[in-house]
């Protein structure tokens, strides 16, 4: 990956702010090696060689509570950028607002990146990690992946992946992706199984996971204007009666058809009243008109008429 001199990026709108506030990564003296202990070894073997900027090295767990806790370490630990953490199971994986993310052991894609140090032309990192998780999904099966913004990815106008990305800027963002591959339909829990999909096809999850390192490499680096013209082609929710609450100002909660995004990655709604508001202010929850339960994003941008 190529790197460039250190400096403060553009907002990054849509990641998830390290709670802890902590700064600049610290890297340990003498001791383990990072990611040793907590049941961590490395990656299996035999398994192939994940390509491009993510990948080396990789640390695997057949059991962890959260790879993006586990990837957080290590980025304390001074791991380098694109080391992976991934497992087969996790016992408190998470998504926004700490809702809880659950697989069945070995049957979805649990994996975090490390991503250091931030640049500008990271800004949309939330936009473009679902881009690449969609390509890697159809490099994989004959599937068409469509993007719920800010970063959900659908299959069918079901969820097939998620993506939470953690970040203290400039210094370093952890992207976790929890995709769904050879989940079966009775496996999903009863509220999710008519709303949640599965690669399936045969798909493995090492397979998966290479064509996802593969994508993200590239998608990672890719210009701004790049990344919105691809999350257009791919806008689940354009066109599509939308609600929202929680959005913060004086606009914190209506309703609209959702009309793309703006070269900031917020999502443009019009209004009843022939208004254009661009949404990305606080934690938002949005409600589809498909009857599909709303789901809890957040941004940093704004909420206002554009």
């Amino acid at each position: 990956m190529r790197r460039c001199p250190r400096g403060r990026p553009a907002s990054l709108r849509g990641l998830e702010r390290d709670p802890s506030g902590g700064g600049q990564p610290r890297r340990r003296r003498g001791g383990a090696r990072p990611g040793a202990g907590r049941r961590g070894h490395a990656a299996p073997r035999g398994l192939t060689a994940v390509k491009a900027a993510f990948g080396v090295p990789r640390r695997h767990y057949r059991v962890a509570d959260s790879t993006n806790e586990r990837a957080r370490e290590l980025v304390a630990a001074g791991a380098p950028s694109g080391m992976l953490v991934t497992a087969s199971e996790q016992t408190a994986g998470r998504g926004r607002r700490g809702r809880r993310w659950s697989a069945p052991a070995g049957k979805a894609l649990l994996v975090s990146a490390i991503l250091a140090p931030l640049r500008a032309e990271h800004a949309l990192l939330p936009l473009a990690v679902p881009l690449a998780v969609c390509e890697a999904a159809e490099a994989v099966a004959p599937l068409r992946c469509e993007v719920k913004w800010p970063n959900d990815v659908w299959h069918k106008g079901r969820k097939l992946a998620g993506v939470l990305i953690e970040a203290q800027p400039p210094d370093w963002a952890v992207i976790g992706i929890g995709l769904n591959v050879s989940i079966e339909p009775g496996e999903f829990p009863d509220d999710l199984r008519h709303s949640a999909t599965s690669v399936g096809h045969g798909a493995g999850t090492e397979k998966t996971l290479e064509a996802v390192c593969d994508r993200l490499g590239e998608w990672v680096e890719a210009a701004p204007d790049r990344v919105v013209a691809e999350f257009e082609a791919r806008d689940a929710l354009r066109g599509r009666e939308i609600s929202w609450t929680g959005a913060g100002g004086s606009a914190g909660e209506g309703s609209g058809v959702a009309d793309g995004i703006d070269e900031r990655g917020n999502l443009l709604v019009l209004t009843p009243s022939g208004e254009r508001l661009s949404l990305g202010s606080g934690e938002v929850t949005l409600h589809v008109s498909s009857g599909s339960e709303g789901e809890d994003f957040a941004s940093s941008g704004r909420l206002g008429p554009v």
